[in-house]
């Protein structure tokens, strides 16, 4: 299966909610861990006093929407994957896609001659 634009572009946004993924849950733990130590030392978080949200609350929002994004990319890209990908796809799932385009790119076979003929 030779890797086109769109099967990169499919991967790549993959690893881009995956790594969005990640730091959504670190943003939430860190919330967590700010709400305790306020609660803790009787604190208001000021931040969220003038602005009504905290800057936490900001980003995890703002990563929630990133994530939504990514998501539609994603689906988009699933349904204009051409008939051999969907066949993986629908049998193995996108991560099997996904992992079939990142073996693909590291193969020996797969060199810049090919990437140029995509």
């Amino acid at each position: 299966m030779l890797m086109s634009i769109r099967d990169d572009n499919l991967i790549r946004a993959q690893q881009a909610r995956t790594e969005a993924a990640g730091i959504l849950k670190g943003l939430v733990e860190a919330k967590a861990a700010c709400e305790a130590t306020l609660a803790g030392e009787n604190r208001s978080d000021m931040f969220k006093v003038v602005a009504g949200q905290s800057s936490l609350e900001s980003a995890i929002a703002e990563t929630r929407r990133l994530i939504e994004s990514l998501d539609r990319q994603i689906d988009q890209a699933v349904r204009d994957l051409d008939a051999e990908d969907q066949d993986v796809f629908a049998t193995e799932g996108i991560e099997a896609v996904v992992t079939a385009g990142r073996l693909s790119l590291k193969s020996p076979r797969f060199t810049q001659a090919a990437r140029a003929a995509v």
